[in-house]
């Protein structure tokens, strides 16, 4: 542990790095990759669990909008550094520079980016072969070479950094072939969502939910039939859709459109707001049966449960914390999504049962104010093991 006005020495063979003084504790510099959900569950509301923890970790987090020399001062300031998603060249050239001064790296993932199939958007930037179906919005078709490289540039990320943190098992199984992986779940913080004391039952209307991105819009796809068979057979049904992408929504689904109703993605900083104030009885989590999709999170569950909702969702490794029958329903294939959500639309009773055990369990399993130590515990245990090692 660095004592109060000791100088920071760890300068690499490069001179990149510079010295500079911090205060005592083990200081962690946070860099977040986005100002989206998966930059503040996996980066921001971590370190700012951390601060409130007022332990040995001292949080230092960079601000993206800094200078360069600002952020190698940083840097070289630091005990351990956590990087998220980062795929950039000159980062792959910072972090073995880091762990020759001495610092260890860590490398959060929360998706397989070495993974991405050719239906999810993301191909156009990470995929291996040229796809026509594939044009940016300004007319750039895909540039395979460059991607090539970018999968090589993220594969030697994987390989340098110290340790690589990750949301699940999916992900764990992708990347424990390049480095060592720890789990570190998504955690949800009542504080900020509120937990709902809803009912589950608000009027003669079923509402059924979910939001996302157009990364998800083959997901959707793939519950088509069900969707179209729900509205069919429960007039009482109205589809809630949240999503700048999802505006054609009862057409893509090919429904009429006064069964649904839309909303424009919001900034994360009022999604909780908003999220509070909405009357949903249902929340589904489809997914596409994919290697890709096993490495994602089970981030809409956990809000759907805090906010007292039962959800179905795919039976997928993603959601495997989900107690069938009890705090969820995990579909295995349409004929099961469709009995599912038909036995939720039934029954508010069912509803009200099923939401309030699965926010026990999130409160329980989820929560950040405890999963917060599982953070610290590994920082400081990769502080400590690199520090024998010097």
């Amino acid at each position: 542990m660095e004592q109060m006005g000791q100088s920071y020495e760890k300068q690499a063979k490069s001179g990149k790095l510079v010295s500079c003084t911090v205060t005592s504790g083990v200081k962690v510099l946070f860099i977040q990759a986005n100002e989206y959900a998966s930059g503040l569950y996996r980066i921001g509301h971590i370190a700012e669990a951390l601060e409130k923890l007022n332990g040995e970790i001292v949080v230092d987090y960079f601000n993206r909008g800094d200078s360069a020399d600002n952020f190698l001062f940083r840097i070289g300031g630091s005990d351990v550094i956590v990087f998220q998603l980062q795929t950039d060249a000159m980062i792959a050239e910072i972090i073995p520079v880091c762990k020759e001064a001495g610092i260890p790296v860590v490398m959060d993932m929360d998706d397989d980016l070495l993974n991405v199939p050719e239906w999810n958007p993301s191909y156009f930037d990470l995929g291996r072969k040229f796809s026509n179906a594939f044009i940016s919005n300004d007319g750039r078709k895909m540039n395979v070479k460059n991607n090539i490289e970018k999968l090589k540039t993220i594969r030697q990320i994987l390989r340098d950094v110290s340790l690589i943190t990750v949301t699940g098992k999916g992900l764990r199984n992708a990347y424990s072939r390049y480095n060592k992986v720890k789990i570190l779940p998504n955690s949800v913080d009542p504080k900020k969502i509120k937990p709902s004391k809803r009912s589950g039952m608000f009027s003669k209307k079923v509402r059924i939910f979910w939001q996302g991105s157009q990364t998800h819009l083959a997901d959707l796809g793939n519950i088509k039939g069900v969707v179209q068979r729900v509205t069919e057979q429960f007039p009482e049904v109205q589809w809630m859709i949240w999503g700048s992408m999802y505006k054609n929504f009862a057409t893509f689904m090919g429904i009429p459109e006064d069964r649904v109703e839309t909303k424009e993605t919001v900034p994360f900083a009022d999604y909780y707001k908003q999220l509070r104030k909405i009357k949903m009885d249902i929340g589904i989590c489809p997914l596409i049966q994919h290697s890709y999709n096993e490495c994602k999170s089970n981030i809409k569950w956990l809000e759907y449960s805090l906010c007292g909702i039962p959800t179905v969702a795919t039976d997928i490794i993603t959601y495997e914390a989900i107690r069938h029958e009890e705090t969820g329903f995990l579909a295995k294939n349409n004929e099961e999504w469709f009995y599912y959500l038909a036995e939720l639309i039934k029954s508010p009773r069912l509803r009200k049962k099923m939401a309030r055990a699965a926010k026990e369990q999130v409160l329980q399993d989820f929560n950040i104010h405890s999963n917060i130590k599982m953070w610290e515990a590994t920082l400081l245990k990769l502080h400590n093991d690199n520090s024998k090692k010097i």
